[in-house]
């Protein structure tokens, strides 16, 4: 986290300009501090959506607050699309670093009022810390976690890409406060070709359990990908380009399988993009992270069967069958990646 200090409270707007200088960003926070800096940034400025009742769920899109445009580019659906159940926002941050106020904002819809205790905020700093920043060593393996009949599941990928996103550009000497987003870049051994860029992307989902009168939802993607933030949300065709099935118990965590869908559909064209690459195999590029995410889905599956058992209704043979089919999805993607790098 690059920071002037916990008492700055004013955070400078970010062009859209890619930044011509460098520098290495430096941590002046502990992860509690940071998170409880992040509660109160969030609590004095998105209270409005932050309500303790019902209308929590209901005035997610009401406002966009003028200072999240400075250095995010959103896509926001209210949908069918999300059949007034349910809200969705992709956010892809302009430049290299997540403004504390974008943060707080973040931070806000990931730890989400109903439940908001120190358990919750653990969670949404480790949505923002697996997004931005070097990722911590330490393998993630809490996905989902149930309160009442809230159930919260998120996700992260990282991958690589062809495309230098603006999160992936340098620092400026200027930009002093905020998350810096942290993105390697992977030379060629033998020709001064462009770099080969990490992306990643993260999704998040709060829904509650229930039948179609008591669902209410809201799903929130962080991701480097132009292509991923202009995808649609959530509609038939994506349904049956999928295959995958929706619910009604679940559907708020079908839905999440939705969104999941469409981040393995955007690693698999970006490492297909990269190994196209007139030179790829002159660059050293990370093989295993493919294997990672695949180990990180199993360990998504496994938690939610574990924390959900029993809660799904009818609906746990349907939400079983659309894992085994990102399972499989995932592993044909794998297997093409292995194909081009020969057997590891």
């Amino acid at each position: 986290m690059v920071s002037r200090g916990p008492e700055s409270a004013e955070v400078e707007a970010h062009t859209t300009e890619a930044p011509t200088s460098s520098s290495s960003s430096t941590v002046h926070d502990t992860e509690a501090s940071t998170a409880q800096t992040l509660a109160s940034s969030s609590s004095s400025t998105t209270s409005h959506l932050e309500d303790s009742t019902d209308t929590d769920w209901d005035t997610f899109n009401q406002t966009l607050p003028p200072w999240e445009l400075k250095d995010m580019q959103c896509a926001f659906r209210d949908a069918l699309m999300l059949e007034r159940l349910g809200h969705g926002r992709r956010i892809r941050p302009k430049g290299p670093v997540l403004s504390i106020p974008s943060a707080a904002f973040i931070f806000s819809q990931v730890a989400y009022a109903p439940a908001r205790d120190q358990d919750t905020s653990g969670l949404a700093m480790a949505f923002l810390k697996r997004y931005a920043g070097p990722l911590p060593e330490q393998r993630w393996q809490r996905w989902v976690r149930l309160h009442e009949n809230i159930a919260h599941v998120q996700f992260h990928v990282r991958y690589m890409s062809t495309e230098r996103a603006p999160a992936a550009w340098p620092l400026e000497q200027t930009q002093t406060s905020g998350f810096s987003l942290g993105r390697s870049e992977f030379t060629s051994s033998e020709s001064k070709g462009p770099p080969l860029i990490e992306k990643r992307a993260s999704v998040v989902m709060n829904t509650s359990l229930g039948g179609d009168d008591a669902l209410r939802y809201r799903v929130l993607t962080l991701a480097d990908s132009g292509a991923l933030l202009a995808e649609a949300l959530h509609d038939e065709e994506l349904w049956r380009e999928s295959t995958l099935s929706i619910g009604t118990v679940a559907k708020g965590i079908t839905i999440f399988q939705l969104f999941l869908y469409q981040i393995i559909k955007e690693v698999s064209a970006s490492w297909t993009a990269v190994l196209t690459h007139s030179r790829w195999d002159t660059y050293d590029l990370p093989r295993e992270w493919i294997e990672d995410v695949r180990t990180d889905m199993s360990s998504l599956i496994t938690d939610c069967s574990t924390t959900l058992n029993g809660v799904m209704g009818d609906d746990d043979t349907l939400v079983k069958t659309n894992w085994d089919v990102l399972t499989n999805y995932l592993n044909t993607v794998a297997e093409m990646i292995r194909a081009h790098f020969g057997a590891y």
